[in-house]
């Protein structure tokens, strides 16, 4: 059985993260249940909510990719 996680990152200001993002959820076995983005810009990093059905924390997935800056775990 599938557990909800939900997750919060900090995100550079880079088109290619939101798909490199999605993809990794997938390829880890994550069904994206929702998610919602908002940009940076010079002032403040992006922001990723992310919630996801998968069968463990893809949370270390998540922290090694490219220009993914932070995430939490959120309850």
């Amino acid at each position: 059985m599938s557990d909800t996680q939900s997750y919060a990152l900090d995100v550079a200001d880079r088109p290619d993260v939101l798909p490199r993002v999605v993809s990794t959820v997938r390829r880890r076995g994550g069904e994206i249940v929702a998610l919602s983005y908002a940009c940076g810009d010079r002032h403040r990093p992006g922001a990723l909510q992310l919630t996801v059905r998968a069968e463990r924390s893809l949370a270390p997935w998540l922290e090694g990719l490219v220009d993914v800056r932070a995430v939490r775990e959120a309850a």
